[in-house]
């Protein structure tokens, strides 16, 4: 089995480019299809990274697509499935809720606000919310990022259980 760490990643590929990453995750929005997977790894590459096809590019985009999402769906497997997926998100929220409060506001209007920052504001998106919400910066980057980490390893954790 992998290590968590693909979880992670899949889950702020979800978070950071999918419109409703989030709700995914707690299982009120459906998951992913290949399209949609194959869309979001693209966002996610950047632009240096293209992919150049030859040969028919319908054929081949729809197979590179097909093993995108197949290994998407792999990492979901390994964590358990969506429902395992959900699970776990509903346990962090239970067990963490200061920081999943923060992480919840971090991604909506933080990493929601990439592109729509001001110069005119009095800081950052980061800055404000932290000031907002009595916390140090570095303390409301770090729940943001530890919250997906503790989902991704209590997927995995009870996946495992599962298994034996």
């Amino acid at each position: 089995m992998r290590d968590y760490k693909a979880a992670v990643r899949l889950l702020e590929l979800l978070l950071k480019f999918h419109p409703c990453g989030l709700a995914v995750i707690l299982g009120t929005y459906p998951p992913p299809d290949a399209e949609v997977w194959d869309e979001l790894l693209a966002l996610s590459r950047p632009v240096s990274e293209a992919v150049r096809v030859q040969g028919s590019p319908s054929s081949d985009k729809m197979l590179m697509c097909i093993a995108r999402a197949d290994e998407m769906d792999g990492i979901v497997r390994e964590m358990g499935g969506w429902s395992n997926i959900q699970a776990a998100a509903e346990a962090v929220r239970a067990e963490y809720p200061e920081w999943w409060l923060h992480f919840v506001r971090y991604v909506d209007r933080v990493d929601g606000a990439r592109g729509n920052y001001n110069s005119s504001m009095q800081g950052t998106p980061r800055a404000l919310l932290a000031a907002e919400l009595g916390l140090d910066p570095q303390t409301l980057s770090e729940h943001r990022y530890k919250v997906p980490a503790m989902i991704a390893r209590k997927a995995m954790n009870g996946f495992q259980k599962m298994l034996f």
